[in-house]
């Protein structure tokens, strides 16, 4: 059997791809008989089923951008459509990776710049057409396509990491000798499930904020982050009309204000989509002139981001 401690070094060095780390951490989990770490193993490995719950770390933030064509001019533009993302229960705005580690390793690797894009089907491209009323203005929606930084994805795969090599730290501090005397007992099992499911899916508690390198390190909620992000996102939402922001960037404005309410409203905000949002929006303000609420808001990301440094 595979010796634990050598295992973390390989995966912390980088000596082993984070497949190789999960087949050869397939080992410590049948040694340990614990159904949770073999299915979550066997869903990294292999990819997780429709029926199976995906883990928050695997859906990432996308935004949607349509081609509006007439005759031969074609535009580029934003699309908010929060209503209908929350009827498809956030497939819209989120991708969600359901594919095997190995996939998104050579995903990554494969990429040539920041951005990729996923295309829509076609006839939800037609409904998004339908409700926007796109043709009341002489135009056509002729496709429509997800928007996804190559770093989001990145960060799957970071996460999914430092999840393994915490889950092998803490199981080494219970069972230093595991190798050689690991006995199987209703105590042992309890305290295996607790890490696992603490470190795959969270403790119970409230809203948390997850703060550190990758994400990896928890804090309880912090009930001042949480006023300080109701009121930015309130004066926004009254204010949004009075920045002097053309058609296009009112809208990005509004994706990135959905985008931070979504996040707010889970058990787990992430930090890396909020301080995205919060940095989307100081660019969409910082370019606008002669404006006094632009320093107002600004002030306010500032005092937010600076929580979580």
């Amino acid at each position: 059997m595979i010796m634990i401690k050598k295992l973390i070094e390989n995966l912390i060095y980088d000596k082993i791809t984070i497949t190789q780390g999960f087949t050869q951490a397939k080992l410590i989990a049948y040694k340990l008989n614990d159904e949770m770490f073999k299915s979550w193993i066997n869903n990294e490995l292999n990819g997780y089923p429709d029926k199976v719950e995906l883990p928050e770390y695997r859906i990432i933030p996308a935004y949607l951008k349509g081609q509006m064509q007439n005759g031969f001019c074609t535009n580029e533009v934003p699309i908010a459509l929060g209503d209908l993302d929350k009827m498809l229960n956030g497939r819209l705005y989120n991708s969600f990776f359901e594919m095997s580690i190995s996939k998104i390793e050579q995903y990554i690797n494969s990429a040539k710049d920041g951005t990729i894009h996923e295309m829509l089907h076609p006839e939800l491209v037609l409904k998004i057409e339908e409700l926007l009323k796109v043709k009341n203005t002489g135009y056509r929606l002729v496709q429509v396509a997800k928007e996804l930084q190559i770093n989001d994805v990145k960060e799957i795969a970071h996460i999914t990491k430092q999840i393994l090599i915490d889950i092998l730290l803490e199981l080494n501090d219970k069972f230093p000798n595991m190798e050689n005397e690991f006995e199987q007992n209703i105590e042992n099992s309890s305290v295996i499930k607790n890490i696992i499911t603490n470190n795959i899916y969270g403790s119970n508690n409230e809203t948390n904020f997850a703060v550190g390198d990758g994400n990896s390190q928890i804090i309880e909620k912090n009930s001042h982050i949480n006023d300080k992000l109701n009121e930015l996102l309130g004066y926004l939402n009254e204010k949004i009309d009075n920045f002097g922001l053309n058609s296009d960037a009112k809208k990005e404005l509004k994706i990135e204000v959905e985008r931070l309410e979504i996040q707010k409203s889970k058990s787990n905000p992430k930090v890396s989509i909020i301080n995205s949002s919060l940095e989307a929006i100081k660019g969409i303000l910082t370019g606008i002139t002669g404006n006094a609420l632009t320093p107002v808001v600004l002030e306010k990301i500032n005092t937010i981001m600076s929580y979580f440094i």
